[in-house]
């Protein structure tokens, strides 16, 4: 009986682990420089417009990571800009999280994208959007 139960398993567990084996995954991490700006009630006297260059601030990393399956591919990525006090010290100030879904069918690319981003001190800035897009591919690229 203990057979026949562990052959049973076995033989439903087989198609999920021949899927998960066909996953590819991978991964990279991005450190850089980015010109970036970002102003909030331009104008004002309230102190805005000097928190506001606080987010205009160019340093970067980012952490992505990727999960392909047939035609499929499923992507996420962390990037948290900073602002470096000292050589050695380095303040956080905003971050941005990014999920997605590719689907591919000959030369077209439908892509499903969502991002959120927001400043970690205060509630001085947030940003979402949420992006749904085809790419058409010409030559013999991808």
């Amino acid at each position: 009986m203990k057979k026949l139960i562990f052959f049973s398993l076995l033989f439903l567990l087989y198609p999920i682990c021949l899927v998960f084996s066909q996953i590819e995954t991978g991964g990279s991490l991005e450190l850089g420089y980015e010109s970036r700006i970002v102003r909030l009630n331009e104008g004002t006297t309230t102190g805005m417009e000097i928190q506001s260059n606080l987010l205009n601030k160019s340093e970067f990393a980012k952490i992505n990571l990727n999960a392909d399956y047939k035609k499929f591919s499923l992507y996420t990525g962390i990037k948290s800009y900073f602002q470096c006090e000292k050589i050695d010290v380095y303040d956080p100030l905003q971050i941005e999280y990014t999920v997605g879904l590719n689907y591919k069918i000959n030369c077209f690319l439908f892509k499903a994208e969502h991002m959120c981003s927001h400043s970690i001190e205060s509630k001085l800035f947030y940003e979402v959007y949420d992006k749904f897009s085809v790419e058409i591919y010409f030559g013999n690229k991808k």
